[in-house]
């Protein structure tokens, strides 16, 4: 017997128009999505308009409207990634939610809401340094 087929909604909090989806982090989002997609799992990832990424990305993608304007930017993508998926969770049913950024508490009440686990993963600060 297979085991059940998973739907996860992957909150992209990129909200930087220099930063493509073949860089670092986002490209592994790209890659863990198609090998999620080849298990037979459904991903939908909610991102902002400003994310660029690959032709074949093997999941859903929501684009978020979005003011590309400094300061603004941001509150607006965490406004939108917290509204939409819950609008979209009325409708899907997510088994677990993807967050890959960690600044809100937001995720959490979300994945409350929609009834759903929490995926927290950390890539690392690439802010830090040694």
């Amino acid at each position: 017997m297979s085991p059940p087929k998973l739907t996860i909604f992957w909150l992209s909090y990129q909200y930087d128009p220099r930063v493509r989806g073949d860089m670092g982090g986002f490209r592994t989002t790209w890659e863990m999505t198609r090998a999620l997609g080849r298990r037979g799992h459904r991903v939908v990832i909610f991102a902002p308009r400003l994310t660029k990424t690959p032709e074949e990305t093997g999941a859903e993608v929501v684009w978020l409207p979005l003011l590309d304007l400094p300061g603004i930017r941001q509150l607006l993508i965490y406004l939108l990634l917290f509204i939409v998926p819950l609008w979209y969770g009325r409708r899907i049913r997510p088994d677990a939610l993807l967050v890959t950024f960690g600044l809100s508490p937001l995720p959490l009440l979300l994945a409350r809401l929609l009834h759903c686990a929490l995926i927290f993963e950390v890539r690392g600060d690439s802010a830090h340094q040694a």
